[in-house]
């Protein structure tokens, strides 16, 4: 039903923890840690920038980590 309706052309906003969900469904991804949109772009992007071509759930760990680090 997601799918069907950004299709028709409406936007969808969808909340998950479920990266492999976000990976299958989403055009476009956006992380967010401690409050703050950390990464933002296609699922694709992500994985080739910030993942070395790795999963969601690497590219969510790599992001999270240098926030972690950039915070203390």
């Amino acid at each position: 039903t997601l799918r069907e309706r950004a299709t028709e052309g409406y936007t969808v906003f969808l909340s998950t923890h479920l990266l492999s969900m976000a990976n299958t469904l989403c055009d476009r991804v956006g992380i967010i840690s401690d409050g703050r949109l950390v990464a933002l772009g296609t699922p694709e992007e992500l994985r080739d920038e910030l993942a070395a071509r790795g999963s969601l759930e690497d590219v969510f760990f790599a992001v999270t980590r240098e926030e972690e680090v950039s915070s203390a």
